[in-house]
């Protein structure tokens, strides 16, 4: 390779690294404040944020016991601090409660037993919806469901967004 063939090389590698670090800032960037615009329970781990045409987006993993009640209160008194309601039924989904449903473990993708409560929010100018969902995936036990999951993997995810 000659002297100009190294250039080139060498400027590809560093446009590449840059494109790079430039991409893993961004995403820190936004993942940081994503987590203070929501908050994030103690313990959190691989934290992923996303930001597009108004809609927020935050997922994570914590280790809390089932049921998390200390996680729907925090996310409870952190919307109402900010002025959020409670939008008791919008046809979506059960909400404020759990159901359990066969489903797929989204790190493995094996079957399993997904634990859900959903909870949707609206803000005072009733423009934005917030999303709380909280996730836990079991594996199944003979094709079925029991009451209550034995992991302690809680995945939290957030999402406010304008009204359609």
């Amino acid at each position: 390779m000659g002297v100009d063939g190294v250039k080139i090389f060498l400027f590809i590698l560093f446009l590449g690294l840059g494109a790079g670090g430039y991409f893993w800032w961004s995403q820190q960037n936004t993942n940081d404040k994503l987590i203070q615009h929501f908050g994030v329970l103690p313990g959190s781990s691989d934290p992923v944020g996303s930001e597009k045409d108004g809609t927020l987006s935050l997922a994570y993993w914590t280790k809390l016991d089932y049921p998390p009640d200390s996680a729907v209160s925090f996310y409870g008194q952190a919307f109402q601090a900010k002025g959020w309601s409670l939008l008791e039924s919008n046809g979506l989904a059960t909400q404020n409660q759990w159901s359990s449903a066969p489903d797929q473990d989204p790190r493995d993708m094996k079957p399993a037993c997904l634990y859900r409560y959903q909870s949707v929010w609206t803000n005072g100018k009733k423009d934005l919806l917030a999303f709380l969902v909280l996730s836990y995936y079991d594996s199944l036990a003979n094709g079925g469901c029991p009451s209550s999951p034995k992991t302690n993997d809680l995945m939290v995810a957030l999402q406010e967004m304008p009204k359609p």
